[in-house]
């Protein structure tokens, strides 16, 4: 499993330290990707040690220079942007099989000349995906969007047969994916 640390500048690094140390009895591995002398600042100040932990590896991200906590900088959007790119470079190689990932700042991402504003956009790209989308579950509710960061037009206009075909289609794909051999698609405006 890859977890990316999100913007280092951010609640992400401390959400993923503090996460790891709740898992009990783990028995898999987890490789993290991001800023490591940002995640060793946050292990400190969580108290947390989890250096030298079993099953756990890291790839430093982190370019050397220092992160400014709460701020928003070019820096530390590509320390976060670099994080999903390497997570998705193991996940394509077949290092890990899977990634989580922590809050990413959109301003900083585009201050770091990010043309993407959002991990989605991001993985479709880095995967050349053709369809990508969040998928939320509630209980037994899965939920997926047609649209998302656009304006409301442009929602409006992205509303055509064949982008909504698609997104039903895919959405079948996840769900048969998930176990879910003959999944009930309800569709909502």
């Amino acid at each position: 499993m890859g977890i990316t640390l999100g913007d280092p500048a951010g609640i992400g690094p401390e959400i993923v330290v503090k996460s790891i140390n709740s898992i009990k009895n783990r028995n898999f591995k987890i490789t993290l990707f991001g800023d490591k002398e940002n995640y060793k600042n946050t292990m400190d100040k969580c108290g947390l040690h989890l250096e030298g932990e079993k099953n756990l590896d890291f790839i430093n991200t982190g370019n050397g220079e220092p992160i400014q906590i709460g701020k928003v900088t070019a820096s530390a959007g590509k320390v976060a942007y670099r994080s999903i790119e390497m997570a998705v470079q193991f996940a394509m190689a077949g290092k890990i099989d899977t990634i989580s990932t922590a809050p990413i700042n959109k301003e900083a991402i585009i201050k770091a000349g990010s043309p993407y504003i959002d991990h989605t956009t991001m993985l479709k790209a880095l995967t050349n995906s053709r369809f990508i989308t969040t998928l939320f579950e509630v209980k037994k509710l899965r939920i997926t969007f047609l649209s998302k960061h656009m304006s409301l037009i442009d929602a409006v206009k992205f509303v055509k047969y064949e982008n909504v075909y698609n997104a039903i289609i895919d959405t079948e794909k996840s769900l048969k994916l998930l176990g879910f051999m003959e999944p009930k698609i309800a569709v909502a405006a």
